[in-house]
């Protein structure tokens, strides 16, 4: 799966769902942190779910994550 970024001046969280993979080599960055939290940035054996981020961020922080759980709750 591909997703295609083009954001100026705000933050981006990309939350992917459990098992799944992910690679941002191809997000151009300025003055933008990016943080992959967790996440393998290569796929994965024995699971189908890989993304593929690319496009471009400004000014603002790239964040991708799993989904968070807890009891019934999740962000």
């Amino acid at each position: 799966m591909e997703i295609e970024l083009d954001v100026y001046a705000g933050s981006t969280t990309i939350v992917l769902p459990p098992g799944a993979s992910v690679n941002i080599d191809d997000v151009e960055l300025i003055a933008s942190p990016a943080t992959v939290r967790d996440v393998p940035t290569s796929p994965v054996p024995g699971y189908q779910r890989h993304f593929v981020v690319r496009g471009r961020q400004w000014a603002g922080r790239l964040v991708v994550r799993h989904q968070r759980r807890f009891w019934r709750w999740r962000w």
